[in-house]
This record gives structure tokens, C-alpha cells and sequence, in this order.
């Protein structure tokens, strides 16, 4: 919810048994909530879990499909639409580092330009250590930037870090040494 806008996922949703998803989204118009959008992955296959996570910030919208398996069994991924194009296709955010199982997208968090997506299964050492990828929408030009925060040195197996992205959004500065991808923001 933001502001009189309203986004429902619909991550077990799409064709009858596929799971592939879907984001519904609704406006107060005149006192009563009116879809205005039905979202579905560009790329979208069954099992994705498309809207899985949501993430909406004025006219941002970010769904998470975190059993995407484009790039290898639930590596996941996430999309971001911004509102005024119709529904025309929006970017595929997925992880630098990406592996089988991480489910990239699980979480999202968003406030203002600052985008969290959370990859709760990443295992650097066997373990589900999780990590968060944060992510800056700039000014000019329009492109994500992405950085990558992980629980190095977590002392337990299944830290899940991935799990837990609001209080990314809090840290969001990032390290000269990492590197940044970018990805265009497509409207809705």
C-alpha cells in the first residue's frame, strides 16, 4: 500500500496449476478500490512465484518471483515497474552471483529510491547464509545499482539473511569495492 495504491500478489496464480504468478494493482478512485493493472512476469514459466514479495513506492513497483529458474533451479529474480506505460515489459533484476536455490527476489523492501531484495538461501559455504542486494534508483541516468550485503561470518547455519530486508534499507551505504550492475526501470 502507498498512498491510495495498492498491490496484491497472486504468487500461486496465473494459468490453472502453473504458480506462475501474478500482481494486481488498485487505485481509490471515488471512495472504492478499482484494479487498474494486472501484472504478469515478461518471461514468466510456472513455478515462478511471481509477487511472491512486493515492493511499492509512489509510482515504483517491484515483484519478487523467487523460484525463477532462468539462470538454474530457484535462482530467482525480481522485476521493477514504474506506472504509466501500459504494461509494457519491465527489467529482470536478478543476483551478480546468482546460483541454483538462493531465491533472489523472496523478500523486497523500498523506500524511496532504495530497493532491498532479499536471497534468504544463498550459500557461500554449503549453509543458507542469505544475503541482501540493495539496490539505487539514480536520478540520470534511470538505472538501478546494485550492492550486495551478506552475514560474512555468520555464526550459525541457515542465518537466512535474505530473510530480513528492512533493516537493509537503514544500511544502505556501500563499500568502494563492490561492484555495481545496472538494469533500466520500464514503466507500468
Amino acid at each position: 500500500l502507498s498512498g491510495g495504491r495498492l498491490a496484491v500478489g497472486a504468487r500461486f496464480g496465473g494459468a490453472p496449476g502453473s504458480d506462475a504468478g501474478g500482481v494486481h494493482v488498485f487505485d481509490r478512485l471515488a471512495g472504492a478500490w478499482t484494479e487498474v493493472a494486472a501484472l504478469a512476469a515478461p518471461d514468466g514459466e510456472a513455478g515462478d512465484a511471481f509477487g511472491w514479495s512486493l515492493a511499492l513506492a509512489g509510482d515504483v513497483l517491484v515483484a519478487g518471483a523467487p523460484f525463477d529458474r532462468d539462470a538454474g533451479v530457484d535462482t530467482g529474480a525480481a522485476y521493477v515497474f514504474t506506472r504509466g506505460n501500459g504494461g509494457a515489459s519491465a527489467p529482470k533484476l536478478t543476483a551478480s552471483d546468482k546460483a541454483a536455490q538462493d531465491s533472489f527476489g523472496f523478500r523486497a523492501a523500498l523506500q524511496g529510491a532504495t530497493l532491498a531484495l532479499g536471497a534468504p538461501s544463498w550459500k557461500p559455504n554449503g549453509l543458507d547464509e542469505g544475503s541482501v542486494y540493495v539496490h539505487a534508483l539514480l536520478e540520470a541516468p534511470s538505472v538501478y545499482c546494485t550492492a550486495k550485503a551478506t552475514t560474512k561470518g555468520a555464526s550459525s547455519a541457515s542465518a537466512n539473511a535474505g530473510s530480513f530486508v528492512a533493516s537493509a534499507l537503514s544500511v544502505a551505504t556501500a563499500s568502494p569495492s563492490i561492484a555495481w550492475t545496472s538494469a533500466t526501470p520500464v514503466k507500468y
